[in-house]
């Protein structure tokens, strides 16, 4: 999921990563826990590890916490990734070619 909002990392919430780990069997960085804080709305977080994810575009560093939420992808690392998002063909756009994106 695309975050347009304030959120400046790639997060995913510790749930969601259990379900890709299911398919995926991936292995977790806990040595750098806490390395980021998210902050939501007055409250904030802290990152619990991190885990590299083979997507479409690239592979992806993101960051679990402890929150009941998507993979979200932030604008700021669409920009570092060279990738946009085509909402009237909904695909994602890198240099090389266009992943289909399911609504």
């Amino acid at each position: 999921m695309i975050n347009i909002g304030a959120l400046k990392k790639l997060i995913v919430g510790y749930r969601q990563y259990l379900a890709y780990k299911k398919t995926y069997n991936t292995i977790i960085n806990t040595l750098k826990a806490g390395a980021i804080n998210i902050q939501f709305g007055i409250s904030s977080t802290s990152s619990i590890s991190s885990v590299i994810v083979n997507t479409p575009v690239s592979n992806v560093k993101f960051h679990i916490i402890k929150a009941n939420i998507p993979f979200l992808l932030c604008l700021a690392d669409m920009d570092t990734l060279k990738v946009y998002y085509n909402n009237l063909k909904n695909v994602l756009v890198t240099l090389t070619k266009s992943v289909p994106v399911l609504r």
